[in-house]
């Protein structure tokens, strides 16, 4: 799956599972991705604003910190 430079607003992925997806440099606004699974996955300079990722779980993806714009 690749979603290179992609926008996504108001997406509903709860449950899905990611494998091997490349999504560098998009951008995520509201979208939840609530017990989603997220393997080999590449999100270099992908933006998330104000998502939901809980009960989520990743294996050998890394999200940067800075790139998480989440709600108090």
């Amino acid at each position: 799956m690749s979603g290179k430079g992609a926008k996504y607003r108001d997406c509903d992925f709860r449950y899905s599972t990611f494998t091997g997806a490349y999504f560098r440099e998009a951008h995520f606004t509201n979208c939840d991705f609530t017990g989603s699974r997220f393997k080999d996955c590449n999100f270099r300079d992908a933006v998330f604003v104000g998502g939901k990722f809980h009960y989520s779980q990743f294996s050998s993806t890394v999200i940067p910190e800075k790139n998480l714009l989440l709600p108090a």
